[in-house]
């Protein structure tokens, strides 16, 4: 069978060279035949018809290979390929220029889309991914968090029997989840959150070893329990299976590991511990201030997802829930902030390899110019239209394919580059590989790309006239009047695409200048930031806490390098969570529903501003006066005081907060800080005295003489005197939280500009080729010109004026294109216009100025023409 099959595709592949070698087979049976028919005492011709009488129907035999003469294309096809193969390997300059040409389009695409795929595309590690979604303004209540009974039908956990679409409804929490990690070795900063005994069942994963929580999980007694991530497992506990029952330490609370989650699981982040919700709110291992949880599900079977939403604001109208719960699904809610960078980027780089494509076509175009006249005795001895069209396309394809390999091996680099600057918060960087979907993505991009490119030259070179195309100046005729028109014409488009490109990246630079100038409120050098968590159970209370970190304080302003230190519980651009409290003017009436009475509330030190380089506007800020038993004081920002007390009169008025019975007189206004992002408006914040309520700190600003990063060592050492148990974590300068929290915009910015720069590079060599080009066509034309007086400048003119065309309307084309398509970058600009008068004057300068000296190094070539040589063969 399998020898039948490789014959028959033999056939099917190379029917010439079979019908052949089946002729001369078949002759020489016959003639063996008839030589013995002879030495029996036959005639010559009497022994041939007998031979042929008893060898058969020979007809018959040939006529089933004929049969095959539907599949004589294949035959064709092969013989194209094996002509341009050997076409290109005498010409290997060209194929090297055309393939890297379209490698670096396709390879820049295919990384991209290596990104994109495994953020944006691939399903989530998790059973029947497409069925999880997140129900949007749902909440769980903490005092009895599985509570079924109507004071709490409020909660997620005590609908979700009423609702139908849903097979499984869970929650986990929201929330800097960061704890201390101690009884394992060295103690250690690690992310936890707490999750819903349903929480693993309802994503569908299971534990490598051990089990996962169960509904014991929802009784108190059964809660000191964990399960920890596959990393962690592997980091602290070498792999081993007896890490199953042993203790693990979180914020001081002891908790048994039962299991071990597999290492596809970072949901809902990076965690290295997931535990079970406590209502036990005293004993909560957590130190964030924010106890809020997000509530997922999984639909049932069949449920889609139009019907979830319409149920879901059914039944919300219906019960009079506080807010509309939405639904949306877990992928989309997970990769929402990154997807427009993505598909941005996406876009860019698309951009990037259709210039590539038009430098290969007007390659191909100046090509078949060379080859016009060898095309023409083909057509003269037969070769249709169709045949011609199909073997310059064949060559296409080709270098397509060649181009689309080498842009693999390119995509491989260039993903692996990707990743390593990317900025950590993107998720799913895990999952980014190269699976099937990037191989079939670059194998098709190559297939159209070289499709793309070998179109119009093969329409184009198959048309001509065989009588002028076959004398014996037909090299010297070129590719006509319309061969140049249609390389001009993608020039055109050339120098369109890269003016839309640079405009964008100019726009999302400006953006980028526009942050990094704004004013932060704080200093920007010479700050060091050291973030800790003390646990509830060894520091119970606030003294406890308050005593810690005044100790610490005073050792490290015995560090000869620091000027100032300062506490509080969140530092500007740092991780931790704050919350808004609600305030109330003393003699004030308040409003009824009044949203505008809420402002951040931070608890800092007296030397806090200082540390930090906060100007103060009016008033005072705290000193070691202020205190518990002191008048009770608060500090407010320049945007509170302008919002609340547009009079400016904020000095000296008294503020009440909900959990306090005596009011604050306000005593100080400080300069506006951009506490979380650098893009974001300051919000209304209060401060008060460490000493006199708030949260307890947890981060502390130390502001240096020299290089803070070298202070961060003799800091760990100060904290490891007062607890050697208490780690360290998120010791960064504050240049690097400015940094940081640019990374995202610093990634984007930097790829789209790297995309620009070879666009403009692309669009330079193609207007060169194009105008040495026009130089070659026109030498005759030229030396004519010079004979007859011409100076050299005008035969420089001669060339410039039409690459100045060119420039002008692709200039044109560009402009009107960015004025559509730069408004879709809108929401990545910052205090910039999408259509910036200065960044599309300064692009659209950049480019005609290359575009000007790609075209004039060809017209020095045409100014150097002897019209002696020129007009040699006149």
């Amino acid at each position: 069978m399998l020898r039948k099959l490789y014959h028959r595709l033999r056939a099917q592949i190379r029917l010439g060279k079979v019908e052949r070698e089946m002729d001369a087979e078949m002759r020489f049976h016959l003639e063996m035949e008839t030589a013995q028919n002879i030495r029996r005492g036959m005639s010559e011709e009497e022994a041939r018809r007998v031979a042929l009488l008893s060898f058969g129907g020979v007809e018959q035999v040939k006529e089933e290979y004929r049969d095959l003469s539907r599949f004589r294309w294949i035959e064709d096809l092969w013989q194209d390929v094996r002509f341009n193969l050997r076409l290109l390997r005498k010409q290997p300059g060209f194929l090297a220029v055309a393939a890297l040409t379209l490698a670096l389009g396709i390879g820049a695409s295919t990384a991209v889309f290596t990104v994109v795929n495994g953020v944006l595309i691939r399903s989530l590690p998790f059973r029947d991914a497409s069925r999880l979604v997140l129900l949007n303004k749902a909440y769980i209540s903490l005092e009895n968090p599985y509570s079924k009974q109507s004071e709490f039908n409020q909660s997620a956990f005590a609908w979700k029997d009423q609702v139908k679409s849903f097979e499984q409804i869970a929650a986990f929490g929201m929330y800097d989840g960061g704890v201390n990690l101690t009884g394992v070795g060295e103690a250690e900063r690690i992310e936890a959150r707490d999750v819903s005994a349903n929480f693993f069942e309802t994503l569908g994963v299971s534990a490598v070893t051990g089990r996962v929580f169960g509904p014991d999980q929802e009784k108190a007694e059964n809660q000191a329990v964990a399960v920890i991530s596959h990393a962690l497992w592997r980091r602290r506990f070498a792999g081993a299976l007896n890490a199953i029952g042993q203790p693990l330490r979180l914020n001081g609370k002891s908790f048994t590991i039962i299991g071990v989650a597999p290492p596809e699981l970072q949901y809902p982040a990076k965690l290295d511990v997931w535990i079970p919700i406590s209502s036990d709110l005293e004993s909560r291992v957590f130190t964030s201030p924010i106890i809020g949880h997000a509530v997922f599900a999984r639909l049932k079977p069949g449920v889609t997802l139009a019907e979830a939403r319409a149920e879901m604001k059914a039944f919300s109208d219906r019960t009079k829930l506080n807010q509309p719960i939405g639904v949306t699904p877990l992928a989309e809610n997970m990769t929402g902030k990154i997807r427009q960078s993505l598909l941005l980027l996406m876009t860019a780089v698309g951009f990037v390899l259709l210039i590539a494509c038009a430098n290969v076509a007007n390659l191909l175009l100046a090509r078949s110019a060379t080859r016009r006249r060898e095309l023409a005795v083909r057509s003269a001895i037969g070769a249709g239209r169709r045949r011609l069209i199909r073997q310059s396309l064949t060559e296409s394809l080709l270098i397509g394919v060649l181009g689309g390999f080498a842009g693999l091996l390119l995509a491989v680099w260039l993903q692996n580059l990707l990743l390593a600057f990317s900025p950590p918060d993107i998720p799913r960087l895990d999952e980014i590989t190269l699976d099937y979907r990037v191989l079939a993505f670059n194998a098709a991009l190559a297939l159209l790309t070289g499709t793309l490119v070998g179109l119009l030259p093969a329409v184009q070179g198959s048309k001509f006239d065989l009588i002028d195309s076959l004398k014996d100046d037909v090299q010297k005729s070129g590719a006509g009047t319309g061969g140049l028109r249609l390389k001009s014409a993608l020039i055109v488009g050339e120098i369109a695409v890269s003016l839309v490109l640079l405009i964008g990246a100019g726009l999302l630079l400006r953006s980028l200048t526009k942050v990094l100038s704004v004013e932060a409120g704080f200093e920007r050098e010479q700050i060091l930031t050291v973030s800790m968590a003390l646990p509830h159970g060894q520091y119970s209370g606030r003294a406890s806490a308050l005593d810690f970190y005044d100790r610490l304080m005073e050792q490290i302003r015995t560090i000869p390098e620091v000027v100032a230190v300062g506490a509080s519980n969140k530092v500007p651009l740092s991780r931790e969570d704050v919350f808004a409290s609600l305030f109330e003017i003393e003699g004030r009436p308040q409003a009824v529903n009044d949203n505008g009475s809420f402002a951040t509330l931070l608890s800092v030190s007296s030397d806090y501003f200082n540390a930090l380089g906060i100007s103060v506007l009016e008033g005072r800020t705290f000193n070691e006066a202020d205190r518990q038993h002191a008048p009770p004081v608060l500090i407010i920002n320049e945007t509170m005081a302008r919002r609340v007390f547009p009079e400016r009169d904020a000095l000296g008025k008294r503020v009440k907060l909900p959990v306090e019975s005596v009011p604050r007189e306000i005593i100080g206004v400080v300069r506006d800080v951009r506490s979380f992002k650098l893009e974001d408006e300051p919000q209304k914040e209060m401060f008060l005295p460490l000493r006199q309520g708030g949260n307890s700190p947890a981060t502390l600003a130390i502001r240096t003489v020299g290089d803070p990063a070298l202070v961060a060592p003799a800091v760990r050492d100060a904290i490891r005197r007062l607890d050697e148990n208490l780690p360290p974590y998120d010791i960064k300068t504050i240049g690097q939280r400015i940094s940081e929290s640019l990374a995202r915009r610093k990634f984007l910015v930097s790829l789209i500009s790297l995309f620009a720069l070879l666009a403009l590079a692309l669009a330079a060599t193609g207007i060169y080729g194009v105008m040495s080009f026009l130089v070659t066509e026109r030498t005759r034309e030229i030396g004519i010109r010079l004979a007859l007086g011409a100076t050299e400048g005008d035969a420089l003119r001669l060339i410039l004026k039409q690459g100045l065309v060119q420039i002008v309307a692709g200039t044109a084309f560009g402009l009107i294109g960015a004025l559509a398509l730069t408004r879709l970058i809108q929401a990545f600009l910052f205090e910039v216009s999408a259509i910036d008068t200065l960044v599309f004057f300064c692009a659209a300068i950049l480019l005609a100025l290359t575009a000007l000296v790609a075209a004039y190094i060809p017209g020095r070539r045409a100014m150097k023409v002897d019209p002696l040589v020129a007009i040699r063969h006149e």
